[in-house]
C-alpha cells in the first residue's frame, strides 16, 4: 500500500510540474503559439481562443490537482486532455505531418511518434491514478445495508 501511495504522489506532482510547464511555455511565446495554431487544419479558425483556453485548462487542471477535494475531478481532466492531445497529435501524424508542433519548451522537440507516446502514456497514467487514488470516498454498497434495504421503505 506504501508503494502505491508513493506511485500516486510522484505521478500526481508530476502531472501538476507538467500542466504548469506547458501552460506556462504558451503564454510566454503566445505569438509563436498561435502562429503555429494557425497552420493546423483542424485549429487554424479557433486559434486565437485556443490559444488562451488551452494554457487556462491546464492551469486549472495543476491547481485542481494539488487539493484532496478536487482531485477526482482533476484526474478525469487530466485524461481528457491527454487523450484529447493524443487524438489530435493522431490526426495530425496521418493527416498533416507537416504541420509544427505547438508545444513550446522541451515537448516541442519531441517528433510526431515521440508525442504520441507521451500522451497514451499520459492517459494511462491518468487511467492508474484515478483507479488507486487514496484520496477517493468509498462507495456504499446499497445492497448489503440493511438501513437501506427496500422492505425497510
Amino acid at each position: 500500500m506504501r508503494a502505491q501511495r508513493i506511485f500516486f504522489e510522484l505521478f500526481r506532482w508530476c502531472f501538476i510540474v507538467l500542466w504548469l510547464y506547458a501552460g506556462t511555455i504558451k503564454l510566454i511565446d503566445h505569438k509563436l503559439f498561435i502562429e503555429q495554431l494557425e497552420m493546423s487544419p483542424l485549429l487554424a479558425s479557433v486559434s486565437v481562443i485556443v490559444s488562451f483556453t488551452f494554457p487556462l485548462l491546464e492551469f486549472i487542471t495543476a491547481l485542481l490537482l494539488i487539493s484532496p477535494r478536487t482531485l477526482r475531478p482533476a484526474l478525469f481532466l487530466t485524461l481528457y486532455l491527454f487523450l484529447s492531445l493524443a487524438l489530435y497529435i493522431l490526426y495530425l501524424f496521418i493527416l498533416a505531418p507537416k504541420v509544427p508542433c505547438a508545444c513550446g519548451g522541451i515537448i516541442e522537440r519531441l517528433n510526431w511518434s515521440g508525442h504520441l507516446i507521451l500522451n497514451f502514456t499520459g492517459v494511462a497514467l491518468a487511467v492508474i491514478l484515478i483507479r488507486i487514488d487514496p484520496y477517493r470516498t468509498p462507495v456504499i454498497d446499497l445492497k448489503d445495508s440493511k438501513e437501506f434495504s427496500p422492505s425497510a421503505l
